[in-house]
């Protein structure tokens, strides 16, 4: 094999293993701001809401530990 056959294998390998190494980078990077943006969305929502020490009891509309009551 030439010189210019090998550097031009060795690019190639170069530039397809730098190409899925930048879309995983970019991938990861997308994602994980799309969490943080996702966790403070819920934060917020969770704040006009209301919820503080309260959160864990159920609202007015909820039904009853043991379900609806049967007529």
């Amino acid at each position: 094999m030439t010189t210019t056959a090998v550097l031009v294998m060795v690019v190639s390998l170069l530039v397809v293993w730098g190409g899925l190494a930048l879309s995983i980078w970019r991938l990861r990077r997308d994602t994980r701001q799309d969490a943080d943006a996702d966790a403070d969305a819920d934060a917020d929502a969770d704040a006009d809401a209301g919820a503080g020490a309260d959160a864990g009891t159920p609202g007015p509309s909820a039904p009853p530990p043991g379900g609806a009551p049967q007529p």
